[in-house]
């Protein structure tokens, strides 16, 4: 029996590589970032050499799901009423994808992998990247329109909000604590603006 070709044609072997990808997340809370990746390609035919496909290994599925949890963040706007205050669609927009990364990721501990593959050394650039668009998409959805240098703190300081509750977050899975913590740094940095 012959593994399925990865590669045809770009768009063919793009639309692979995304499905490889959304299949092994599935496996992420039972297995961890690696053996999640591997399954998702045994799973759908392909040989273990298409893991060379993916050139950052468990980065680009740790990448995946952050790229999709930010895309996601329109749709959980879009069901806020539109009288909604800035600060309570900021807090909203924050707390919902912090719990999606353990809905998805299973644990508080499959969050600390997925960290620590983020704050590798070769890694760091993407997930900087990747934490910038997540701000600046929050901020966008939460009807920040600021200019100049004030562009650049509103999403320094999400990202530091973020951040620092994504952490706190995978070491304690109490998340009303969590909840409160974002609402109030929330609320202190929107009053501030």
């Amino acid at each position: 029996m012959f593994a399925r070709r990865l590669y045809s044609t770009a768009s063919s072997a793009s639309k692979s590589t995304t499905q490889i990808l959304d299949v092994s997340l599935k496996y992420v809370p039972e297995l961890g970032f690696e053996n999640a990746l591997v399954k998702g390609i045994r799973e759908l035919g392909y040989s273990d050499a298409a893991h060379s496909v993916f050139p950052q290994g468990t980065f680009n599925l740790v990448q995946h799901h952050l790229k999709q949890q930010r895309l996601a963040l329109s749709k959980s706007a879009a069901e806020l009423p539109t009288s909604t205050p800035s600060h309570n669609i900021l807090s909203s927009l924050v707390k919902s994808r912090l719990r999606a990364n353990i809905e998805v990721l299973g644990s508080p501990t499959r969050l600390s992998e997925a960290i620590s593959i983020m704050t590798l050394p070769s890694n760091l650039p993407g997930s900087l990247e990747e934490l910038h668009s997540l701000s600046d998409e929050i901020m966008y959805l939460a009807h920040d329109r600021s200019t100049g240098f004030d562009w650049y703190t509103n999403r320094g300081s999400l990202s530091a909000i973020y951040a620092s509750s994504g952490k706190f977050r995978s070491s304690d899975s109490v998340f009303s604590r969590n909840n409160c913590s974002i609402e109030r740094r929330s609320y202190y940095y929107i009053a501030s603006l």
